[in-house]
Order: structure tokens, then C-alpha cells, then sequence
């Protein structure tokens, strides 16, 4: 299992979930999806990959935060009711950052500590990026397994080696900007992506068996 994960909101976590799945021939599932209902994460991925859906547990109708747009419908997300569904291999994608509220107490990140998943982290360059990575980083290595940081579009070279010299043991991967995002292009990504990923996984494996 594998749980997609952003530097912020509109990195590329759908992009790189999609390929993810195409490359693991994995089944995908958004637990939480806010907003967007008529054309939801789940619809876009399945779109470009054909692959095996989990509905989400919580939908919500307003395009904002969980916690607010929950508070909106007069609902409250509950961590322990996301369960993981019993699908391998999967992909799990996240809403918005990873501190994110789910709801007054709960994060993202705590989403991810529960679902015991380790953690792909989707990088985009941007003015502020730099920050936003290094941050994301230092709280991920604190509380679950990185397996590596991919790159969505143009990478700043200089950007990538400062997170490279304070994080030498997060391997990268950078998927370029796409001409045009359609199964073609997926199916391309995931190819390049695929032996990169599956050695990301069983390194962790590998240290998750020796631990």
C-alpha cells in the first residue's frame, strides 16, 4: 500500500497517483474527496488507467478543507472509521497537504499514521517550494516511511540539491511536463516509473521485515 501525499494543494498528487497505479497495476482509493463531486480524483484516475476503484468514505460537497467542508454539511470525518480496504497492491491518495485538517484535532498526517501506509511525496516547483518540501519532509521522517519524492514538471536543479544534501536518503523521481494528460501519457510514465517505484517499495519492504 502506498499513500500519495503533496507539498500542497495542486502539485500533481492525482497525476502521480494515476501513474503510480498504472505502473504497480494497483487499485486506487481517495478516502476523502471535497468538492469537484461531478468529476471526482477517482473518475479522473480511472479515466487514465481503467483501474479498480474504491469509493470514497467521506464525499463532500464544498471545494475547501475537510474539516470545514464537513462543518459546512453538518457532518464530522472520524479518523477511525477510514478503515483501508482489503485491495493489494494499493494506492492511496490524499487531500491537499499533510497537514490538512480532517477535522479540529486530525491531519492528514494523522490519516497516514493511521492507515500504516508509507508515504510518495509529490514536489512541484514553485516560488516557496523549497520550504514547503523541506517542512514536509522533516514531519513525514518523524512519523512514517518516505519512500521517495517525485517531481511533477519542471525541476529547478538547484531547488532538487538542497533537498537532496538535508535529505540523503529520500531517493527522486520527476515525471516532466505533459503535452497532454491522457492514457497515452500515463501509460508512458508509468513505464519510465515502474522499476524506479517497485525498488522504492521493496527497500522498504526490506527494512520494514528487518526492523
Amino acid at each position: 500500500m502506498i499513500f500519495v501525499t503533496g507539498i500542497d494543494t495542486g502539485v500533481g498528487k492525482t497525476l502521480v497517483s494515476a501513474i503510480a497505479v498504472h505502473a504497480l497495476g494497483a487499485t486506487y482509493w481517495k478516502p476523502i474527496q471535497a468538492g469537484d463531486l461531478h468529476q471526482s480524483d477517482s473518475m479522473i484516475v480511472h479515466e487514465l488507467t481503467n483501474c479498480a476503484i474504491v469509493p470514497e468514505k467521506v464525499r463532500l460537497k464544498r471545494a475547501c478543507s475537510p474539516h470545514a467542508a464537513a462543518a459546512q454539511e453538518e457532518t464530522l470525518i472520524r479518523l477511525k472509521e477510514i478503515q483501508p480496504p482489503n485491495r493489494r497492491p494499493l494506492v492511496v491518495e490524499g487531500a491537499g497537504g499533510i497537514m490538512a485538517p480532517i477535522n479540529m484535532k486530525e491531519t492528514m498526517l494523522d490519516l497516514m499514521i493511521h492507515l500504516q501506509m508509507p508515504v510518495l511525496l509529490t514536489a512541484r516547483h514553485y516560488l516557496g517550494s523549497i520550504n514547503h518540501t523541506l517542512m514536509t519532509l522533516t514531519l513525514l521522517r518523524e512519523r512514517v516511511p518516505i519512500l521517495g519524492i517525485v517531481y511533477s514538471g519542471q525541476v529547478t536543479w538547484s531547488s532538487r540539491d538542497v533537498v537532496r544534501s538535508q535529505f540523503p536518503e529520500v531517493p527522486d523521481f520527476q515525471i516532466p511536463n505533459l503535452d497532454k494528460v491522457d492514457a497515452h501519457a500515463i501509460t508512458c510514465q508509468a513505464h519510465r516509473f515502474a522499476p524506479v517505484l517497485k525498488q522504492w517499495v521493496a527497500r522498504w519492504q526490506a527494512h520494514r521485515n528487518e526492523s
